[in-house]
């Protein structure tokens, strides 16, 4: 008994640090945005920004200010976004399916200065990445928009399960709040960096990719890349780039292979963790996970079989440096 109590506790140690080592990176985004976004928010510039987004946010059924909260998410990550929402609309009156097509959009396209830069050191073109995710989100959003409101799906405000925001009076209930966020994003990490671990140990993100492995055969790469695309689906795409990459530097994957992979875990990346982050804000399955998957696959059908991606059955170029493999939580969401 003492010896499993052992092994549970260091479990968790390793963990903790783990959890700890990526908080501290994320904190040096979150804190000064989180300013900066205040400051704006003071001056009328959320205000002013909101009326100038809004023609475009309303193409996709979202108030003006949410294209910044997408903005924020695309230049930093997906808690810069979650950070830029609780400050910009703290008390919220989002429907789900408002909440869904935003949270939706975030995930096909956020992040883009880190991973657009894992992209080319594998190969792939950093720039045709950058325009699919950018237009793939706006599409996908419209379509879950469209949809939602055909059918009068999801009316129900959603319930943000992050931690409850004090009304704000002055400058100091404002810093308890954003140190609040900060402590429970520190749990979210925590948990989900726990919640990822016991999933590899009892197996199950193996067994989802075998489950998944025949579906994404349809996205047009060769046998060995679609099981590749599978594990940088589940895991997160500086996962899947490590592994590309070592499969480049033996020759196993040709020029078309990496292209196809990569540009399909462009669109669609860390279901596992992702949508776990997703699921807190209120959004529904039917958006950030089924959804975006089908999505993901059917661009793909279409998309490989554009001359851009040309049979090439040269190995990928090595790049000089190789991107550290870790866990899609390593480069923070």
């Amino acid at each position: 008994m003492s010896r499993i109590f052992s092994q549970i506790l260091s479990f968790f140690r390793v963990v903790f640090f783990d959890a700890l080592k990526i908080a501290r990176e994320l904190f040096k985004i979150l804190v000064p945005l989180v300013v900066v976004v205040k400051i704006a928010s003071s001056v009328g510039a959320i205000e002013f920004l909101g009326r100038i987004l809004a023609p475009v946010m309303s193409l996709v059924g979202l108030p003006g200010e949410l294209g910044i909260v997408w903005a924020a998410a695309i230049l930093t990550n997906i808690y810069g976004g979650f950070a830029t929402f609780m400050t910009i609309m703290p008390n919220h009156s989002l429907s789900v399916a408002e909440m869904t097509v935003l949270c939706s959009m975030i995930l096909v396209c956020h992040s883009l200065p880190v991973e657009l830069s894992l992209t080319a050191k594998v190969g792939g073109s950093a720039r045709f990445a950058g325009v699919l995710r950018l237009v793939a989100a706006f599409v996908y959003g419209a379509l879950l928009y469209r949809l939602y409101a055909l059918f009068s799906l999801f009316p129900e405000k959603a319930e943000v399960n992050w931690i409850k925001q004090r009304s704000e009076s002055g400058l100091l209930d404002w810093l308890l709040n954003q140190a609040s966020n900060l402590c429970f994003t520190f749990v979210v990490l925590f948990s989900l960096l726990a919640l990822m671990r016991v999933l590899d140990m009892l197996g199950v993100t193996r067994a989802l990719a075998r489950l998944l492995a025949p579906m994404l055969r349809l996205i047009g790469a060769s046998r060995r890349a679609a099981a590749i695309a599978v594990f940088g689906l589940l895991a997160g795409i500086t996962f899947g780039s490590g592994l590309i990459l070592g499969e480049a530097r033996k020759n196993e994957l040709s020029k078309r292979d990496i292209g196809i992979v990569m540009a399909f875990l462009s669109l669609c990346h860390g279901v596992i963790e992702d949508t776990s982050l997703m699921l807190l804000m209120g959004s529904d399955l039917s958006g950030i996970l089924f959804g975006r998957i089908i999505f993901s696959v059917m661009a793909m059908m279409v998309l490989s079989r554009l001359p851009f991606f040309a049979a090439n059955d040269e190995g990928a170029v090595n790049p000089v440096t190789e991107p550290e493999v870790v866990s899609g939580l390593g480069k923070a969401a």
